[in-house]
């Protein structure tokens, strides 16, 4: 009898073997698991959308609690975007071995911002409605751009202890370098 355990453990360990992986696969697929037919799949080249929207959630465990989206690749998580504002769970599942397998994190979440969260106002009196509103809005933007960077700083922080720690690679979330990219050209 094959010892899963210590399979896992072995692609954990050496995330780029992909004959540990191959082993493994054949194990799961002894016993029935389907993720065997995913990791053989993706071996292959197959991105076997329809396992993974099916049984992707269960596949991360816990780091399921703060994945906004995941891509599998060769049958493990490769690419992971996290909602980087769960510090709490985050700090939880930080040293769960599945990490090991992922090369890029991508940092995102949701910041709520609300007037007790704003600097004092600099804008001089007498703004029309309009414009102290729109003062008002470009504040609450700051705001929680300043929290969410502060938010992923934790984040990285937190994981640099992670298994594969040495191998991963951190990123804003799409939606910031959409916005950067955007400031930038309005600026030009």
């Amino acid at each position: 009898m094959i010892d899963l355990g210590g399979l896992l453990a072995e692609i954990y360990a050496n995330p780029d073997d992909d004959g540990a992986r191959a082993v493994y696969a054949d194990a799961l697929l002894e016993r029935g698991d389907v993720r065997g037919e995913l990791i053989l799949a993706q071996l292959r080249g197959s991105r076997a959308v329809g396992l993974i929207d099916q049984h992707g959630s269960a596949w991360l465990g816990p780091l399921a609690a703060i994945t906004l989206r995941v891509e599998f690749e060769r049958g493990f998580p490769a690419r992971l975007a996290i909602d980087c504002t769960r510090a709490d769970t985050l700090t939880r599942v930080a040293m769960d071995p599945r990490w090991s397998t992922i090369q890029l994190v991508e940092l995102g979440g949701h910041v709520r911002v609300d007037d007790r969260d704003l600097e004092p106002s600099e804008d001089p009196p007498g703004l029309s409605r309009y414009a102290a509103a729109e003062a008002r809005n470009r504040r609450l933007e700051r705001t929680r751009r300043r929290l969410l960077e502060q938010h992923q700083t934790a984040a990285i922080v937190t994981l640099a202890t992670a298994p594969g720690a040495a191998r991963r690679e951190f990123r804003p979330s799409l939606t910031q370098l959409a916005e950067r990219e955007a400031r930038r050209n309005v600026r030009k």
